[in-house]
C-alpha cells in the first residue's frame, strides 16, 4: 500500500482558484452586483472546472509515476 502523499502547491492552488471562481459565480448570483450573461457565466465555471481537474490529474500522474517507479 502507497503512503499518503501531500499535494502539490500547484495542485492546492488549482483547487483555491477554482473554488474562488466559483465562490464569486455563486455570489454574483446572490447579490447581483455584476449583470453577465448566462452564457459567460457558464463559461467562466467552465475554465473554474478545468482549473481544478488539471490541478487533480498532476496530482494523479505524480503518485502513478511513483507507484509504477516502485517507490
Amino acid at each position: 500500500m502507497p503512503k499518503f502523499q501531500s499535494l502539490s502547491k500547484f495542485t492546492i492552488s488549482c483547487y483555491l482558484i477554482s473554488v474562488i471562481v466559483i465562490a464569486s459565480i455563486l455570489a454574483n448570483d446572490y447579490w447581483q452586483w455584476l449583470e453577465l450573461p448566462t452564457k459567460v457565466r457558464v463559461g467562466i465555471l467552465v475554465v473554474a472546472v478545468i482549473i481544478g481537474l488539471s490541478g487533480s490529474l498532476v496530482s494523479i500522474v505524480k503518485q502513478l509515476k511513483d507507484i509504477l517507479r516502485g517507490k
